[in-house]
């Protein structure tokens, strides 16, 4: 078996992200309670659909769901496969 090792660069950049989010949801939240719509839904969108302007692309939450769904249905498959392959 593969011996897995935290890795501290990986997990602070997905903290990280998630701090982004947050920030521009509550930047968004601003926007909407001063009238400024425009503002807040391309904040709204760059937060669920992602953001490719920058250097690293960001798959927004929806991306991070869908990759996250595939994740757990692969590892399900997996496990019954590996249930019913034949007893050596």
């Amino acid at each position: 078996m593969q011996n897995l090792k935290f890795d501290f660069r990986h997990c602070h950049k997905w903290a990280a992200l998630l701090a982004e989010r947050h920030r521009k949801l509550n930047q968004a939240i601003k926007a909407i309670y001063t009238g400024n719509f425009e503002v807040a839904k391309k904040l709204i969108h760059e937060v669920f659909y992602g953001d490719r302007s920058g250097k690293s692309a960001d798959p927004g939450m929806l991306g991070s769901l869908a990759y996250h769904m595939a994740m757990v249905t692969k590892m399900a498959s997996e496990s019954v496969i590996i249930q019913k392959a034949p007893k050596c």
